[in-house]
């Protein structure tokens, strides 16, 4: 009997423990483990944004950044894989530490953001970077964090100092 093919989600050891079985048992519990990958939260789940406001650019600027708090109230850590901002605009998560006195700025590649968590986004700190468009911005930009397969959409309104 051809045994079933087993789920990415799976941990080696539990491929391993299925294997093990015979083939039958294997093909059921593989189903089941299926089903409940399947079914799990979603990555977004219980994660809102509280607050948020985007730099104002002077004339001419090629970027300017988004600030905004994250909260999870979910049960699990969520990861934020990557950003998307509307009007189309080129958004990326970044981080700046200070070293050796200077400031520098490094690209993330996710954010997790751990349960019961509460992650502000700040000048100086942890930031959204936006490469805008050849146009200043003229209204409120939509942020959406994208968390594996959901999403989570924030607008932001504009601001020179962010509370004005």
């Amino acid at each position: 009997m051809r045994r079933a093919a087993l789920p990415d989600a799976m941990s080696r050891g539990c491929r391993a423990a299925v294997a093990a079985l015979p083939a039958r048992t294997g093909a059921h519990c593989a189903l089941v483990l299926s089903m409940l990958v399947a079914r799990a939260p979603s990555a977004c789940e219980g994660v809102a944004v509280e607050s948020g406001w985007v730099r104002a650019a002077p004339p001419g600027a090629k970027m300017t950044a988004a600030y905004f708090v994250l909260v999870n109230r979910g049960q699990a850590t969520a990861t934020v894989t990557h950003l998307s901002a509307a009007p189309p605009l080129t958004a990326t998560l970044h981080a700046t530490h200070v070293h050796d006195g200077r400031a520098h700025m490094r690209a993330l590649e996710t954010l997790d953001i751990p349960a019961g968590a509460r992650l502000e986004a700040a000048p100086g700190g942890l930031h959204a970077m936006l490469e805008l468009a050849d146009q200043p911005l003229a209204g409120p930009v939509t942020l959406t964090f994208h968390c594996g397969g959901t999403t989570l959409t924030a607008e932001l309104p504009i601001s020179r100092h962010g509370g004005d």
